[in-house]
């Protein structure tokens, strides 16, 4: 019989499944009570401790010595062309101290995430058997034991809250002052907290009728086929007091979070030690319009990734991936906006673009105005190349020249494009710089010492150093 749900009109599929689990139960026994207690002490111990740290950090930053100089960049590019592991290649590289701490806890946030996706899913399916649309029988010793474990992972919900409100600094709400990323301590008081909970996720995430539901859903398959903030599968490796990233960890983790993300890191090696280096990011689409822009001021650097191995991909409404990365340089090289910030343009995932033509893909069935050129990998990167400097030079005129460019390469049929040729024009007066990233971390030494050379370093306030 199927168990009575909410109305239709109730249902929010929005809402966070695990908040409304915090409730006690009507037949709660004494045992279960003080294991109710127990936990929800050791919750609340972890929350006070980092609203004790949010409100202390006022002071001690203003008697803390200032970082020496102070760095902002801008890091640009479509959807997965690869800002994130740009940065968490220079977190590591040159902040490796904070850097661990920092994505160590957002590793923990992705497993509660992960948690949480379950439970959302279980119980939206639950509801929908109620309204017989559900493909997913639920029997009632099923349901018992369910109801039971999601009281118990209730409790990680406040954990998991205070973590993510840490995580998240946003640009233009919070000011320097306000900011504080998780430490060492906080790292190991959430893995205490999740190490309590190993056995019960175990039992949940290895249920047969939990994972029929989990593989018929499509939610759950984009959570899971996307190796990028899932770690469930080795929650037991994770959920331990002294766990740390590690970098394949770190490549992974995913800060789930909308709009402009803020990444702060002082330097803790080389010749730039001491100073503090502020990225943002945005996942630009030509839909912003480039509103974003007025949200900086006094950049010092703005980085485009554009990625050369997507020549071959199309977008759901039938865009070539490569003219659609060609599209947002276009923009940001004409935003005034940004002012006359150096730009420097970054061509990426070179070794993907290498499997692509070694495996016999060939560019000029995706973009024929290649015609009978070479189809190695020196040629590809010099032809593409050529055309993001081309758009780049096209800054300084009406901007005719741009819109021929862009507004050729369009179409034909539904899997090639056309790069057309327009003459050069005379660069704009603004620093540019355009490398090619064969080495990841070439790369990132030849952007740190790039960047101070053309910025002016401003010293921070001592009340604004982290």
């Amino acid at each position: 019989m199927a168990i009575k749900g909410p109305q239709p009109s109730q249902v929010n599929e929005d809402l966070d499944p695990l908040a409304s689990f915090t409730a006690p139960p009507k037949n709660e026994t004494k045992t279960e009570r003080f294991r109710r207690e127990q936990q929800e002490l050791s919750a609340k111990h972890i929350s006070d401790r980092i609203d004790e740290d949010l409100n202390g950090e006022k002071f001690k930053a203003a008697n803390r010595s200032p970082a020496k100089k102070r760095v902002r960049v801008l890091v640009l590019g479509h959807r997965a062309s690869g800002k994130s592991t740009l940065i968490k290649q220079i977190q590591l590289a040159y902040a490796p101290r904070a850097a661990r701490c920092f994505w160590t806890a957002v590793v923990q946030l992705n497993l509660m995430q992960n948690i949480s996706d379950i439970l959302g899913i279980i119980n939206q399916e639950m509801s929908a058997e109620s309204f017989s649309s559900s493909q997913t029988h639920f029997s009632l010793e099923f349901i018992r034991q369910y109801s039971t474990i999601k009281l118990q992972l209730g409790f990680l919900n406040s954990t998991r809250t205070e973590l993510s409100r840490q995580l998240s600094g946003n640009v233009g709400v919070t000011d320097d002052s306000d900011i504080k990323f998780p430490d060492k301590r906080t790292n190991e008081e959430v893995g205490a907290v999740l190490a309590g909970f190993v056995k019960v996720v175990k039992v949940l995430w290895e249920d047969e009728t939990v994972q029929k539901t989990l593989n018929a859903s499509l939610k759950w398959q984009d959570v899971a086929l996307s190796s990028c903030g899932f770690f469930l599968e080795e929650m037991e490796r994770i959920a331990v007091k002294h766990y740390q990233a590690t970098d394949d960890d770190i490549m992974r983790a995913r800060l789930r979070r909308s709009g402009v993300k803020e990444y702060r890191m002082i330097f803790e090696t080389d010749k730039f030690e001491g100073t503090e280096w502020i990225m943002y990011s945005f996942e630009s689409t030509r839909s912003t319009k480039l509103a974003w822009a007025s949200f900086f001021e006094r950049l010092d650097a703005v980085l485009f990734v554009a990625p050369l191995d997507c020549f071959d991909e199309w977008s759901d409404d039938n865009e070539n991936e490569l003219k659609r990365s060609m599209d947002l340089w276009g923009g940001v090289v004409r935003n005034e906006m940004l002012g006359k910030a150096p730009l420097v343009l970054i061509h990426n995932k070179i070794n993907l673009l290498r499997e692509k033509l070694e495996a016999g893909t060939k560019v000029v069935e995706h973009v024929v105005s290649f015609k009978d050129r070479s189809n190695d990998v020196e040629t590809v990167v010099q032809y593409f190349r050529h055309y993001f400097k081309q758009i780049y030079r096209s800054s300084t005129s009406s901007g005719k020249a741009l819109k021929n460019l862009t507004s050729k390469l369009q179409s034909v049929g539904s899997s090639s494009s056309e790069l057309p040729y327009d003459g050069p024009v005379d660069p704009p007066e603004r620093v540019f710089k355009a490398y090619v990233a064969h080495d990841d971390a070439r790369l990132v030494k030849s952007l740190v010492n790039f960047i101070p050379s053309t910025a002016t370093l401003e010293p921070p306030k001592a009340a604004e150093a982290l």
